[in-house]
């Protein structure tokens, strides 16, 4: 196993800028959405994931379009509110109304980071009275995107790629086998993309 030591060097000479508090207004615009994580409370226990976009007005009022996978249950798409505030230490508090299978609005606490640009939040809680405990370790990330930026054209050329989860989930019967793998896309800017990879893991097994 390899250790790292990381020495912090601090000079007298050299004065870091302010902090500049956030504002509310910092979380807007369209955010690119990914969470994941697993769900500890029967009978959806099991890995999670959502994918998709959330569109946050810059005062405290948030549109969230997704798609969600509950122990490899495909919920289709979804289309939910919320509100958001943001306090001077770039605190993120999330209240979103989540759809199938929950029913209920659930809380969301994280941070804000680049100005507006990168938000990170965990789920702590759910408030309706017939909603199961959220025992959970999901933690979903919010990226902004550029206005106008999004087309088949801004995809071209080579990309890393990173697939990680869990395959053969029979819910219910049995819980699958985590899986990753890495390699590339190459995307022609047009429609058509290739993709290689060089290494993955099947349960831990490595296959290059």
């Amino acid at each position: 196993m390899k250790r790292f030591a990381l020495l912090l060097a601090f000079a007298p000479v050299c004065l870091a800028a302010p902090h500049l508090p956030c504002t509310l207004s910092d979380v807007s615009g369209s955010y690119a959405f990914l969470a994941n994580g697993s769900v500890f409370v029967p009978p959806l226990a099991g890995p999670f994931s959502r994918i998709g976009y959330f569109t946050a007005d810059g005062n405290g009022g948030v549109n969230i379009h997704t798609l969600a996978l509950y122990n490899g249950i495909n919920f289709g798409d979804e289309n939910f509110t919320g509100t958001y505030t943001v306090a001077d230490d770039c605190t993120f508090n999330m209240t979103a109304n989540v759809p199938a299978p929950i029913f209920s609005p659930g809380t969301f606490v994280g941070q804000v980071a680049l100005g507006g640009g990168d938000i990170v939040f965990m789920l702590t809680g759910l408030t309706a009275s017939t909603a199961p405990p959220a025992l959970t370790d999901v933690v979903g990330y919010g990226s902004k995107r550029a206005p106008g930026f999004c087309n088949s054209e801004t995809l071209a050329g080579s990309w890393r790629m990173d697939i990680t989860g869990t395959s053969g989930i029979i819910p219910g019967t049995s819980p699958g086998t985590t899986y990753r793998q890495v390699g590339q896309f190459v995307a022609d800017g047009k429609s058509a993309l290739t993709a290689s990879f060089v290494t993955s893991s099947n349960n831990g097994t490595i296959a290059t």
